[in-house]
Formats: C-alpha cells, structure tokens, sequence
C-alpha cells in the first residue's frame, strides 16, 4: 500500500511536476528525497514509504498528458513557417488598401474622429481613447501627406494586421495554412472590410483587437495556459477601450476559458490576477478626464470631469447604451428580418461563401488530428450567433433607410471574421475527408483562395479605389467659403458638420466662423465646455442648453440674441423647434441658407456676390459608382440640390421685388445658375429643363429677347422627351404654340 505523501498531494503533485518540469522526484533536494538502493519495489520519500509502481503510473500518466499537449500544440517548427505567409498576406493588403487610400476623410465619423484626435479632444461617445491617442501620435509625428491621408494610413495598417491574425488564427485552429488562406480571402478584400480599411474610422483597429481575441482564443483551446488567459483578459480589455461591440464576444469566450482552465482560473488569486489583467487594458480610458479637465480644446464631446459624466460617456448614454442610434429604444426590424437582410447582403457579396462554408463546416465531421477544433467551433459558432442576435435586436436603425443600413452593415466586419474562421474550418475538414483519394486537394484549396482574392480585387478595385476622392473635404470648404467675417454656421448631421469642423481644425480653412452643433448644444456640457471656441456667440438663458423652457434657449431666444451677427444653417433647423418662424425666414445662400428677418430687403446682386461662392463647383462623386447606401451618394444629392434651391429662390423672390431692374437681375441669376447645371451635369435632371425654360419664360416676358425664347423651347421640348409624367404639359406646350420660334 502507497502512502501519499503531505507534500505530493492531488494537487501538490501537479504543482512540484510544474515547477520542477523534467526533474526526477530525488532532484527536488537530498535532505526531503531518498533516490532508491537495493529494492526497486520501495524507497523512502518525503521520510516515507513510496510504491514505486505507482510512482511509474504517475509518470506514465503525466507523459501521456504531456504527449497529447504536445499533438494538440502547434509544434514549434510551425511558426517560422507562418512568417513568410503572414508577410505576403500583409504586404498584399497594404498594396491594395494603399493604392486605394482615401486622400482625405471621407464621409460619416471620420472628420470628427480626425480632427478631434488631432487638436487632442474627446470623440464621440465612448470616447474611443485607444484610437484617439494612437491617432495622435500618428497625425503629429508623420512628416507627410494631409492629416486625413495620415489617420487613413494608419487604418489600413491595423486592417491589414488584422487580416493576418484571422489567417494566424485560422491556421493555429486548422494546423493548415491552406485552410488559414481561404479564410482570408473570404474576409480580407470582401465589400465592408474593404471599404472601412482605406478611411479614418474605428473599425480597422476594432477588426484588430477582434483578430488579436481569436487568435488568443484558439492558441488557448488548443494548448490551455494561463498566460495566455491573461494575455486574453488585457486584449479584451484593451478593445473595449476602442468599441464596445467586443464585450458580446467576450459574453462567450470569458465562460468557456474559465471552464476549460477551471482546476486553476476559478481560484480566487487567478480570478484576481484576471481581473486585474482587463482592468489595465481599461487604462486608456482615463484619457476622457486628463483630456476633459483641460477644458480648452477646440473640439471635443461630453464632460467627463466628473464620475456622472465620464459614466455618461462611457456608457453612451447620450445614444441609449445598448442602442446603436438615439431614438427609438429597440430594432426598426425584427431580429428575424435583421438578420435575413443581414444573410442575404453577405451571401451575394462574397459568392455565397461566407455565409454557405460555416454551414457546411456543422455538417462535416472534424478531423481526427484537431481534437481542440470540437469546442472551438461551438465557440465561433456562439459567438456569431450571440452577437448577430443581440446586435441586430439593439440597432435601431430603420433599415429602409439606404444610408442608415450603411451605417448599419458596418458591424457585421466582426462576425465576418469569425464565419471567415469557419470557412477556413470548412476547407480544412474537406481536406481530412478528401486528401487520402485525392493528394492535391491542398493545392486546390490553395488555388481557390487564391483565385478568390484575385476575383475580389479584379472586380472590385476600380469601385473602391478613392484615390481621388476629396469630396467631403470640398463639401467642407464650400459650406465655408461664401459666409461673411465672423459668421454662425449651424449645423446638423454628420455629413456637414464633420466636413466643415475637419477643414477649419486640421486645414485651417476659415477660422473666424463660428460652427454651433444644433443636436450637441441640446446637452448639458455643450455650452459650458466649448463657450470658449465661440466668442461672440450668445447662448441666452440661466441654464445655457438648446431645449424649451424658461430656464433655457429656443431658437428664437438664440437668434434675438445674435442679431449683431450672420447667422446662416446648413440645410434646415431642428424641426421640432418651430418658435422662430413667425419672425425669421431662410433664405438659400448655395450650400447653406441665411437667418434674415421677415421684410428685410433684398438685393439680388449683392446677395450673388456671396452666395456665388457657396455654390459647389467641385467634381463630384460618380453617380454610377456609388450606391444609395454610401456617404457619397447623399453628398452628391446635397451638393446637385443646392443651386436649384439657390436658383428657385432667385426666382421666387423675382415675383416680389417691386423695382423692375432688380426682378430682371434675380430672374437672370437664376437663369445663369441653370445654365450652369446643364452644362457641367451630364445628362441634366429632367426637371431642370422645365425649371430653366420657367426661368426663360419670365425674362421673355420682361425683356422680348429672342434667345429667352430659344431657352425656353429647347429647354421645355427636352423634358418633353425625357418622358417626364407631368400634367402641366399640355399647359407647356399651348405657351410654346403661342410663342413660335
């Protein structure tokens, strides 16, 4: 009979092995452990009777345990032959994302992103201080190209690296580099990574902390350590400090590491060493207050001076926490519907292979060489299930919307990294199945990969190549360029307001203007943090906040008490404020409008003389590349609306004036503005013929000019053929018979 030894417990047999890795037992120390003499059947340890049989079960147990470690890692010859595969994966994405790189921002967050990163503010909530402070060092430090080109650069640096950890990734889960090939292609060049990979926005670095999580996670299920829980404790925390999206990953990985690890992990000093790993991935965060406290940055979101406001921020409350927008408290859609689109979108994107391999890979069964791939894709296939679920419940977008779905899809890069994974799982199983009849069924993985990367980026480089792409930059300066000395521009949307906040911050275009943010400044923090950026700017009211009531401001409080100033607005007002409408009008200056009171005079030519300006001449975005979902779309639908507005309202104004000179003036603005439009915007839009030869009509009417008269047919008789339903064309045509040429 053994007797166990105080010291070789259940457990303290387990530890001493880990601690003295190859050691003998009689290695620990002379004076504890008496190596055998004579009888080989019994010796003393520990000053008592040991079995060595028992001792020779122990050894052979642990050497069988040592053994499958050793099956189920990655042998250590592997990863040196990753790294050429990794660098010809980089440097091909660097390649395409590069030579495909926006030059300056593009539409949606990124002005903000940028030029709050660059003056050193606080980004929207949740403030996004890992980007923040990285974008920082990269905008301040790199000696070249534009601010924008350099948060750009640096977005397709972490997209790519994030690419080459879904390969790393793949190929710890699948001991396959042809397997890891095929999940980056099904992911690295799709339609969304591709277009968030050459912009400034947070998604690029987002895909990196998510690759870093996978790669963790697969590295652990294949070879527990606890190092390695650690390692994916402050990785976890650390990309929340970048987007929140990752805690619904981490809902099922952090359950499954604790468990698999439990005789270890669930002791309450690893639990505490856990903790203490996220908590200092969290660190960044106290970017938010040292940033607030400084109160004089010219850009910057929320108070986070005090514990409610950093919370505010943190937990965006501002949105709805575990809401993607403000508004409505669930999804526009059913979590059904969300998903299907959701399917659908990524099925005829990718060759109906993201969403088709991961299916397959469940009715497959998992070679017998990955014991570990058993627990792993339950794991990938909770977490796209969760995430998917959960996410498409809380986005409360309305999804008929184009460009909100835009918005929307822009979430789906993270479960496309995990069923990318999947799809790799898919290639690797089909191998196993395979490879015994058929040997170069490796080699035609490889080569279907590899044509799908070629495929990706042959069909789509001439659509996502930016290169040239400086419009929201334009927009920018446009929406400036008109205003008088020291004027109020407000603003609503993220389209103008990022455009003209990038261009005056990081530009230097037009500083004397004052931007006021008319969804922001209904906060409690707008006034008191960013008055100092806005001398002369009244914000009336004991409690300085964009909201009715006494204690408040509406916008006619605002506008009595800037009369001393121009005060213009891009678009319209809020729409739920509507006390200014019986003492102020708007009238259309290009791009944005003027704030005038009703009865003022008006002079059409002095009013051209700026409003000229605000027109948008710049070469805008190709109605053929661009879909309704993209920010692109809505710029160019903005920027071709702004003179025809500009020009209607010349006319409108025409009917009034009373001095015959001044109509005439206003009426041949309004006809230039036209003319205009029809010869830099092929082909025109049907209702600028009919517009124009309105315009033609009246100054016939006023002056007998006879090329009034030859506008006024050739423009009419072109809607006519464009097939316009319109009622008024019989109308149209009895003026034309009326007026023969």
């Amino acid at each position: 009979m053994c007797v166990p030894c105080s010291r070789w417990g259940a457990t303290g047999m387990r530890s001493a092995w880990r601690n003295t890795r190859s050691r003998w037992p009689w290695q620990l120390g002379a004076s504890r452990c008496t190596p055998p003499r004579g009888n080989l059947a019994v010796f003393t340890f520990c000053n008592k009777p040991f079995c060595l049989a028992s001792w020779g079960q122990r050894t052979r147990m642990v050497e069988k345990t040592a053994a499958a470690a050793a099956v189920a890692a990655p042998a250590a010859a592997d990863v040196p032959s990753l790294l050429p595969s990794l660098l010809l994966l980089g440097a091909l994405q660097l390649a395409v994302y590069g030579s495909t790189l926006f030059p300056s921002i593009p539409g949606g967050d990124s002005g903000e992103l940028v030029s709050t990163s660059y003056v050193g503010g606080v980004p929207h909530p949740p403030g996004y201080p890992t980007y923040a402070m990285l974008n920082w060092v990269v905008l301040h430090l790199v000696p070249m190209g534009s601010v924008a080109w350099r948060a750009n650069v640096l977005n397709a640096v972490c997209s790519a690296a994030a690419g080459v950890l879904v390969f790393a990734a793949t190929a710890v889960l699948t001991a396959s580099q042809h397997a890891a090939w095929a999940a980056a292609a099904l992911f690295v060049f799709n339609r969304l990574t591709w277009i968030y990979a050459v912009s400034a926005e947070v998604f690029g670095l987002n895909n990196l902390f998510v690759g870093a999580v996978l790669l963790l996670l697969c590295l652990f299920l294949r070879q527990p350590s606890v190092a390695l829980a650690r390692a994916g404790a402050l990785v976890l925390g650390l990309g929340l400090t970048n987007q929140h999206t990752l805690v619904l990953y981490g809902v099922v990985v952090v359950p499954v590491v604790l468990w698999v690890r439990r005789d270890v992990l669930l002791r309450p000093k690893e639990l505490l060493l856990l903790g203490l790993c996220f908590a200092a991935g969290l660190l960044p965060y106290l970017y938010l207050p040292v940033v607030a406290w400084r109160q004089r940055m010219p850009l910057t979101w929320g108070d986070q001076r005090s514990l409610a406001g950093f919370l505010t921020h943190l937990l965006r409350r501002e949105y709805g926490t575990f809401d993607l927008a403000k508004g409505e408290s669930g999804s526009i859609l059913t979590v059904t519907q969300a998903t299907m689109y959701q399917v659908q979108s990524l099925a005829t994107e990718t060759f109906y292979l993201l969403p088709m391999l991961p299916v397959v890979s469940l009715l497959l069964p998992l070679p017998a060489e990955l014991p570990h791939a058993v627990l792993a894709r339950r794991v990938l296939v909770a977490m796209v299930l969760f995430y998917s679920a959960f996410f498409n419940w809380r986005a409360n977008l309305d999804l008929s919307n184009t460009l909100l779905a835009g918005v929307h899809e822009r979430f789906w890069m993270q479960p496309n990294m995990v069923l990318a994974m999947l799809g790799g799982l898919c290639c690797a199983q089909i191998v196993s199945l395979v490879k015994a009849r058929w040997p170069a069924i490796k080699q035609v993985v490889l080569a279907g990969a590899m044509v799908l990367l070629a495929v990706q980026v042959g069909t789509q480089y001439q659509v996502r190549d930016e290169s040239n792409n400086y419009s929201v930059r334009d927009l920018g300066r446009s929406l400036l360029a008109g205003l008088p000395q020291d004027s109020v521009l407000l603003l609503m949307g993220d389209l103008p307001g990022n455009a003209a906040r990038y261009v005056q911050a990081c530009d230097g275009v037009r500083p004397d203007v004052k931007l006021v943010d008319l969804e922001m400044s209904t906060y409690d923090w707008y006034v008191p943090m960013l008055r100092h950026k806005l001398p002369g700017v009244v914000f009336p009211g004991t409690q300085p906040v964009y909201r009715f009531g006494p204690a408040h401001y509406d916008m006619k409080k605002f506008l009595d008490s800037n009369a001393h100033l121009p005060v213009f607005v891009f678009q319209h007002m809020n729409p739920e404020d509507t006390s200014w409408q019986g003492d102020y009008e708007l009238w259309h200056h290009g791009l944005p409008s003027r704030v005038v009171r009703r009865g003022s005079a008006f002079d059409p030519n002095e009013w051209m003389r700026t409003a000229n300006l605000s027109i948008p001449r710049f070469p805008l975005p190709d109605a053929d590349k661009y879909d309704p979902r993209t920010w692109e779309k809505a710029l160019r639908d903005t920027c071709l609306a702004a003179p025809v507005n500009l020009a209607i309202f010349l006319e409108q104004k025409a009917k009034v004036l009373s001095d015959a000179n001044q109509r005439i003036a206003a009426l041949k603005h309004s006809y230039a503005i036209y003319e205009e439009l029809c010869r830099t915007h092929q082909p025109p839009e049907a209702f600028w013929h009919k517009n124009f030869g309105l315009v033609a009509q009246q100054l016939l009417q006023q002056t007998a000019l006879p090329r009034y008269k030859r506008t006024l047919h050739r423009q009419w008789e072109l809607y006519f053929a464009s097939g316009a339903q319109d009622d008024q064309i019989g109308a149209m045509r009895q003026v034309l018979a009326q007026a023969p040429l």
